[in-house]
């Protein structure tokens, strides 16, 4: 990551650098005298497996922490970051390597989290986003509604991106999702010959259990923003299909700084940085989280809201929750890796005459 760039980031997610500094202090020592990683401050941020998918538990010793095994190099990247901090409190920036190497990992660690979704629940998050326990309830209610888009048949994708509900029978996702199983004829977007669509609301690591829905067809697609929507499967009475979120009319009270969370199944991205993705995303991919950050602004033409969470490709698609109130504002669309992001402010689209033809739930 460029410098400037690493600096920018942790500003944002430190405002306060020195209590953080403390913080990552704190979970050093804990690494140091308990001699393993299973620690209050990286327990949440701990890999529940071992080194690769197919293995059996690993002790919490052997366990994982932004792809390095040992705790002395833990705890040395987190005395980097440390470090770093105390600099930037300072006002310095002249960071060495490893404190470069250090403050991004923090920033992975504590300020921009990618947490696991397991059994509907989400793990002790970091000190830098302990407000989300008190979303706890609010969250778990929002995750069976967001779902993985699966395919069968297609020459290339077995899933190809994450879709959510916002009405009865209508997933929401992105374009260029729907463009992978779907074409355009006329004023129609009739699915690929041969392939089948389907969305799984679960598609948990470590889990089984699957809650699939066939995808019937291609409702529509925006002309201009990055927003489809399909037609599912709606449940019966022995498969009970998800309620529907609640979609925004109305502006959040802020579009700057503003917390959010963005609900998806980041999937490994040749365009950004292997390392860094190995890091924080711990070679587990493809499997739900929750990615808190906070809004960056709007910018126009046409108007795109923009955020910090820690995404990925398989996030195309992605909803995006106010956490304050717990309604979706955007439909996140791309970006760069812990760089920037953006998303489609939906709430700008409540009148919208495309939108306007579904019985979408707005609020």
């Amino acid at each position: 990551m460029d410098k400037n760039q690493l600096l920018k980031m942790a500003k944002r997610a430190f405002p306060k650098p020195k209590r953080t500094r403390d913080e990552v202090e704190a979970t050093s020592a804990a690494v140091r005298n308990a001699g393993d990683l299973e620690v209050p401050g990286l327990e949440a941020l701990r890999r529940p497996g071992a080194g690769n998918l197919t293995e059996g538990p690993a002790s919490p010793s052997e366990a994982e922490v932004f792809g390095l095994p040992r705790t002395d190099v833990v705890d040395k990247r987190l005395q980097d970051g440390a470090s770093a901090l105390d600099k930037i409190s300072k006002g310095d920036t002249d960071l060495t390597q490893g404190e470069q190497l250090g403050l991004e990992a923090i920033v992975l660690l504590f300020g921009r989290p990618a947490l696991l979704v397991q059994d509907g629940d989400f793990p002790e998050p970091p000190e830098e986003w302990k407000q989300l326990n008190g979303k706890r309830d609010m969250l778990k209610g929002i995750f069976p509604s967001v779902g993985r888009v699966d395919l069968t048949g297609h020459h290339t994708f077995e899933w190809c991106g994450t879709a959510f509900l916002v009405g009865e029978g209508i997933l929401m996702t992105n374009r260029h999702v729907a463009e992978i199983f779907s074409f355009k004829k006329g004023a129609e977007w009739p699915l690929t010959a041969g392939v089948k669509a389907r969305v799984d609301y679960k598609e948990e690591f470590q889990r089984d259990v699957a809650q699939e829905f066939k995808i019937e067809k291609v409702l529509g697609v925006h002309p201009t923003y990055d927003l489809a929507l399909l037609q599912v499967a709606k449940g019966t009475k022995a498969k009970k299909s998800p309620v529907p979120l609640k979609v925004s009319s109305k502006a959040p009270k802020a579009t700057k700084d503003g917390e959010l969370a963005v609900i998806g199944y980041p999937a490994f991205d040749s365009r950004n940085g292997r390392q860094e993705q190995l890091d924080i995303f711990k070679n587990i991919f493809n499997v739900k989280r929750l990615q808190p950050g906070k809004s960056t602004g709007l910018k126009q033409l046409p108007e795109i809201l923009g955020h910090d969470a820690s995404t990925l490709g398989g996030n195309s698609g992605s909803c995006i929750v106010d956490l304050e109130t717990g309604n979706v504002i955007a439909l996140h669309f791309g970006g760069q890796y812990l760089k920037g992001n953006v998303s489609v402010p939906i709430w700008k689209l409540a009148k919208d005459k495309f939108l306007k033809k579904f019985a979408i739930n707005w609020v």
